[in-house]
C-alpha cells in the first residue's frame, strides 16, 4: 500500500514536471517569434539572415560615426597646458603666453597642478 502511494505521488510529480515543460517550451518558442534575432544563427530563414546583416551593418555604421564624434571631440578640448597661442609656449623671461620654451607634454598617469611642469 505505502508503494502504491509513493508511485501515486511520483506520477503526479511528473505530470506537474512535464506540463511546466510544455509550458516553458510554448514561452520559448513564442518568445523566438517575437525575438526571432536571438535565435541561433543556424535557425534562422534566408529573410531574418538579410534583416540581420543589414542591422550588424548599420550597427556597425552607427558605432563608427559615434566614435568619430568623440575622437572630434576630444581633439577640440583644449589641453591645460596650452598657451594663448594654441602651441604651448611661454616667454622665457616673464611666463607670458608668447614664443619662448615649449612645454613638454605632461607624461602618463600624471596630475596637472596649474603651474608651469607642476606635474605629478
Amino acid at each position: 500500500r505505502d508503494l502504491n502511494i509513493q508511485l501515486t505521488q511520483l506520477l503526479n510529480h511528473l505530470e506537474i514536471e512535464k506540463k511546466q515543460g510544455e509550458e516553458i517550451e510554448h514561452m520559448r518558442k513564442a518568445r523566438q517569434s517575437q525575438f526571432w534575432w536571438e535565435s541561433p544563427i543556424d535557425e534562422l530563414g534566408l529573410n531574418e539572415l538579410v534583416q540581420l546583416k543589414g542591422s550588424i551593418e548599420e550597427l556597425k555604421n552607427n558605432i563608427g560615426k559615434f566614435a568619430s564624434k568623440c575622437m572630434m571631440e576630444q581633439s577640440n578640448v583644449p589641453s591645460p597646458n596650452m598657451g594663448a597661442n594654441g602651441f604651448g609656449r611661454y616667454d622665457s623671461l616673464d611666463n607670458k603666453f608668447g614664443l619662448g620654451i615649449n612645454i613638454a607634454p605632461p607624461p602618463p598617469n600624471s596630475y596637472y597642478l596649474g603651474f608651469r611642469n607642476g606635474y605629478l
